[in-house]
């Protein structure tokens, strides 16, 4: 398997750094008819029908050092969504000021 970064640009100078690997794994137990039993029996070694499945992580990592952010390539597209969302509306907002003539 080999690791490759992929660079987005940058917000305010620091750079947005998509990591497939930042991953959560957590344990499906939907498949499982009765948990306690499962557990039980799992401890002794018999096979359960337990999925492992892998979910991005929410939180990103900032690296001052190197001003890097580094995230998942799912928070990141949320990330960047947020942002473009917050831009819009100040900059309709600022229009709107200029518009009616007020200042910020």
């Amino acid at each position: 398997m080999q690791i490759s970064f992929v660079r987005l640009p940058s917000y305010a100078g620091i750079q947005l750094v998509s990591d497939p690997h930042m991953v959560d794994v957590i344990e499906d137990w939907s498949k499982v008819r009765s948990p306690a039993r499962a557990a039980r029996r799992r401890r002794h070694g018999h096979p359960q029908r337990i999925r492992y499945r892998e979910v991005p992580k929410p939180g990103f990592l900032h690296l001052p050092a190197q001003n890097l952010i580094v995230a998942h390539p799912e928070t990141i597209a949320g990330l960047q969504a947020r942002l473009k969302d917050h831009t819009v509306l100040r900059r309709d907002g600022e229009v709107l000021d200029t518009l009616l003539g007020q200042r910020r």
